[in-house]
């Protein structure tokens, strides 16, 4: 218990392990009516330069950043994960099923071989190896399903290097939300879902305030809380901005809601400063807008930053430069439009990718570095780490929760999501440690991903080395 605590206040007073600011944004774009959809860059520092469609994806795409990579969940119709190389013109590596009619959702790279996929039309959580293509194993969702047996899985979120998979479970009938919905936790390392309700008999998610679950999972540093619009029926102004405490598996209710804010959500996304963002459409005529609200009282905040006359605004993402990154899929003019999320003001746009845009990410997006507050026996905390940038010797602290030594390895990828470098630290128990890392000669300048394991747990992150 005392080992829990001080791991408690460590891991609350520790550093946030530095990151590199974004280079590109990247996007995909569709029109949901082509036989194809195509994936687009754009170059973060002015003049913003555009590269549209540089490849072609699936009409119905979503994408994920992990490892150096862009991995496109190609949803209805396509069943597929095709994985792009930012560093090869974001040209295809690899591309591979995920099983016919299943409809992947999302997907969560916790490693170069191992990742996550939710399936729309699936009864299960896959397991793959990213680097293959192999479908390694299955996680059973099926008892949280409604009556038709799917429970629907949605977006996804990964916590704590990959220990905690935070999985929305829709549970819908016939497209209508039904009484419940659910956030599945997953147990990274034994692969089961969490019991988050020992009180209660039988395996429990966290049940959500309000239904439908319908946006990406989003991590607010700032108030240290999981986020998803929750919208309910179409047309009904019944939903509202979800929180969620990710350590005690606790439902904290609205931050808003559709009707404190006049229209059907879409997304949500938090600046760093802690500023929240939706997009909103009005259910009776149809205009859409983006909007900052105030997230004690839930008001919206000034006038929108901006607005269509038709349903036509897709995802939102904010990144630690602080600009917010709107998908405007309006008929006559679509692209990228940026704003500034100090002065809540536009900086750019419409960027054009091609085809309307669907969804953004920025280099570096779902590293997630965060670590789990609250240690059960046997896991990683990360303390610290740094310098970073380094020049060639980088060093880590750590510390492992009760139980007994197991063994424990860094190792150090590159962009590709090839491991160059690693340290093999030897069997570790219970309390602090420390590792550091002497690049080996001949290792180029760049940006470098870690992992640092030990008895099937792993914590990720990033480190810049500058010769």
């Amino acid at each position: 218990m005392r080992l829990a605590l001080s791991l408690l206040v460590l891991t609350l007073l520790a550093p946030r392990l530095a990151a590199a600011d974004p280079t590109y944004a990247f996007a995909t774009a569709t029109d949901f009516q082509s036989p194809v959809g195509c994936a687009s860059w754009v170059s973060i520092a002015p003049p913003r330069t555009a590269h549209p469609c540089v490849e072609d994806v699936s009409s119905d795409p979503v994408a994920r950043w992990a490892f150096g990579l862009i991995y496109v969940v190609n949803r209805f119709n396509a069943d597929n994960i095709q994985i792009l190389d930012p560093t090869n013109s974001f040209h295809t590596v690899r591309e591979f099923s995920v099983g016919n009619g299943t409809n992947p959702q999302d997907i969560a790279v916790v490693s170069p071989t191992k990742a996550y996929v939710s399936l729309y039309n699936a009864p299960y959580l896959l397991v793959v190896n990213p680097s293959t293509g192999a479908l390694t194993d299955s996680i059973p969702l099926g008892r949280f399903a409604g009556s038709d047996g799917i429970p629907d899985a949605a977006r996804m979120w990964s916590y704590g290097g990959g220990s905690r998979i935070f999985v929305a479970l829709q549970r819908l009938q016939d497209f209508a939300p039904t009484d419940t919905s659910l956030i599945a936790v997953i147990d990274g390392a034994a692969d089961t879902v969490l019991d988050v309700d020992q009180d209660t008999p039988g395996v429990q998610c966290i049940k959500l305030l309000g239904t439908n679950p319908n946006s990406d999972l989003e991590w607010d540093a700032t108030r240290h809380r999981l986020l998803v619009c929750t919208v309910g029926s179409y047309g009904v102004l019944d939903g509202g901005v979800e929180a969620i405490d990710p350590d005690t598996y606790q439902d904290l209710g609205y931050e808003t809601t559709e009707a404190k804010l006049g229209g059907q959500l879409g997304d949500v996304a938090v600046s760093p400063s802690g500023r929240a963002y939706v997009t909103l459409t009005d259910v009776a005529s149809g205009p859409s807008t983006l909007v900052r609200y105030d997230r004690d009282t839930g008001a919206q905040v000034g006038a929108a930053l901006f607005s269509t006359d038709n349903f036509a605004l897709g995802d939102i993402e904010v990144n630690e430069l602080g600009e917010l990154w709107l998908c405007d899929r309006t008929f006559t003019n679509p692209g990228l439009r940026v704003f500034n999320t100090t002065t809540d003001t536009p900086i750019a746009g419409p960027i054009s990718t091609g085809l309307p845009p669907a969804d953004v990410l920025f280099e570096g997006s779902n590293l997630a570095v965060s670590v789990d507050p609250r240690p059960i026996p046997g896991s990683l905390a990360l303390l610290a780490a740094g310098p970073n940038p380094t020049r060639g010797e980088w060093s880590m602290k750590f510390a492992v929760g009760e139980g007994a030594a197991l063994p424990a390895r860094l190792r150090v990828y590159d962009a590709r999501g090839a491991q160059v470098d690693g340290v093999d630290l030897g069997p570790t128990g219970p309390g602090q440690h420390a590792v550091t890392w002497r690049a080996r000669r001949g290792l180029a300048s760049g940006s470098y991903f870690f992992r640092l394991e030990r008895g099937g747990e792993a914590r990720t992150g990033r480190v810049i080395l500058e010769r």
